[in-house]
């Protein structure tokens, strides 16, 4: 009988053992798929812009609206078929998150879609191609009453970095500025020359320079400043003439105040004080 005794608690130590190292195995075998898991490579992009014109091609002609607007798209994820962003056009800023389809080529085929809490967001469906640096696309409006329902784009990579030495070029001269006080009565104000002689972002303008000088000029001077810091304005007459007539200008952000120098806010108070009394210019025969 104490032989018996002595027998059953051996069996009993042996199986719980076994069951414990057993069950180091299977800890062993979960930490290793939870590992393999965890370390599945994800496509993951750094902050990558691309800009180009974002192109009406479905509108109401009754309606006003504005054929074309410069836009930039940052794609700031994509991976395991989930992609995510955001666009800069018109002075608005929207997030998108969607889904994509890598194909043979090596191309994305994705579709996103604005939050839908804004009156202008919509659907976008693009094909993202990372080897030649380009997307190419539509865009679907949400709201069917809009003035532009829909718009195609073809946007290259970019990089965008603030430089104060960027400048106005002298052909923009003559250019018209429209929405204009007088308008109705003169036709759109006209750009002048003096545009392109002061730069707001590097040199401190005196009083003597700015004085005399067209209320246009004085304004896209002032404006240039923000533009070198990549403002995407909501200004059609701003716009129109960045997004149209200055090739380094890219829409990044819609608020840049914080980004401003000393020297930039300086030149801006000083400007806009000039500004307020400025006459226009406008072309002899619409005098």
């Amino acid at each position: 009988m104490k032989s018996i005794k002595l027998i059953f608690p051996l069996l009993i130590l042996a199986a719980s053992c076994g069951s414990n190292s057993d069950d180091k195995k299977t800890d062993a075998a979960d930490s290793s798929a939870t590992e393999t898991t965890a370390t599945v490579p994800e496509k993951v992009f750094p902050q990558t812009y691309y800009v180009g014109d974002f192109v009406a091609s479905v509108y109401k002609e009754k309606l006003t609206y504005t054929s074309v607007n410069k836009i930039t798209v940052s794609i700031d994820s994509l991976g395991r078929g989930f992609i995510k962003g955001y666009s800069v056009v018109a002075g608005n800023e929207r997030p998108f998150t969607g889904s994509f389809t890598e194909n043979a080529n090596g191309k994305y085929e994705c579709k996103v879609s604005e939050p839908g809490d804004d009156k202008y967001d919509g659907v976008f469906n693009f094909t993202l191609m990372p080897d030649s640096g380009v997307i190419q696309g539509t865009w679907k409006a949400n709201d069917a009453k809009l003035a532009v329902t829909e718009r195609t784009f073809l946007l290259r990579k970019k990089e965008f970095k603030y430089d104060p030495t960027l400048a106005i070029s002298e052909t923009i001269a003559d250019e018209q500025l429209t929405g204009g006080k007088y308008e109705a009565d003169f036709g759109p104000e006209k750009i002048s020359k003096d545009v392109a002689k002061y730069n707001g972002s590097s040199v401190e303008l005196k009083v003597s320079q700015v004085e005399n000088m067209y209320k246009g000029d004085m304004e896209i001077i002032r404006n240039a400043i923000y533009a070198r810091h990549g403002y995407s304005f909501k200004s059609k007459r701003m716009r129109f003439i960045f997004d149209k007539f200055v090739d380094w200008y890219m829409p990044v952000n819609t608020d840049v105040r914080n980004e401003l120098t000393k020297l930039e806010q300086k030149n801006i108070e000083l400007l806009q004080r000039y500004e307020k009394h400025a006459s226009s210019y406008y072309d002899d025969y619409g005098r």
